[in-house]
């Protein structure tokens, strides 16, 4: 659980200076940026505990266990879905728009994500399928022989959030870039779940494949929205 709690707090520094940069540029207090990372750090660790007592049924009679460093297992997804939520209630507490405050978070939470998994391969957890004997990495790459899908993830997250930096949120299209961040790492986690060895729950799909299916949809619309309420809006004029 070393390298996994190391990366993972890694994850969240790399994130809040990430989080600082876009709330200055927007002209946003750089305190409101370190209090939201704060509060989704914590949600978010919270969130990802439960969510894998959930899966497991292995509930702790302790609600302090949640927040430890030394308990193992986490789902990401858990943790992503109540960080979301507790960025609403955030939003409601300095009065600005829940959605913006999003698409802020969205580039810091990529770059967190791509950190975070560099754990997941340094403590040999969330591996891929087996390798064959003749195709396995040498013998000081963590989890030789098994397909490295954390790293490919931290790959994929990494892409993200440099694309998501390129997309400048705006006031006219408040939402886009949290939708992307949702549809792309929803999308990408779904088809990394192919190639790890995780057991399928129903109808051959994982657990995280079935929580990455909602977001994906909620990102889409995100996304598509004010297109999709213009063609309404000149559909019923005709």
């Amino acid at each position: 659980m070393l390298w996994y709690n190391v990366f993972s707090v890694l994850g969240c520094l790399v994130g809040s200076i990430v989080l600082v940069r876009e709330f200055r540029r927007q002209q946003l207090p750089a305190r409101w940026a370190i209090g939201l990372a704060a509060v989704v750090f914590i949600v978010s660790r919270v969130g990802a505990h439960l969510a894998y007592s959930m899966e497991k049924g292995a509930w702790s009679a302790s609600w302090e266990s949640y927040l430890s460093f030394s308990r193992g297992g986490l789902s990401l997804f858990g943790g992503l879905y109540l960080a979301i939520a507790a960025v609403l209630v955030f939003a409601g507490c300095i009065r600005v728009p829940w959605l913006q405050l999003m698409d802020l978070l969205a580039p810091a939470a990529a770059f967190s994500f791509a950190v975070g998994r560099l754990g997941c391969l340094m403590a040999g957890c969330c591996r891929g399928f087996a390798l064959p004997v003749r195709a396995t990495f040498p013998a000081w790459f963590p989890g030789n022989h098994c397909f490295p899908a954390p790293l490919l993830d931290s790959i994929v997250n990494l892409s993200i959030g440099m694309y998501l930096l390129r997309v400048q949120p705006s006031a006219a299209e408040m939402g886009r870039r949290a939708g992307l961040f949702l549809a792309l790492y929803c999308l990408s986690r779904f088809l990394i779940e192919m190639v790890r060895s995780n057991q399928a729950i129903w109808v051959g799909l994982t657990m995280a494949q079935l929580l990455a299916v909602p977001g994906f949809f909620i990102g889409l619309w995100l996304v598509t929205r004010r297109s999709l309420i213009r063609l309404a809006i000149v559909a019923c004029k005709k």
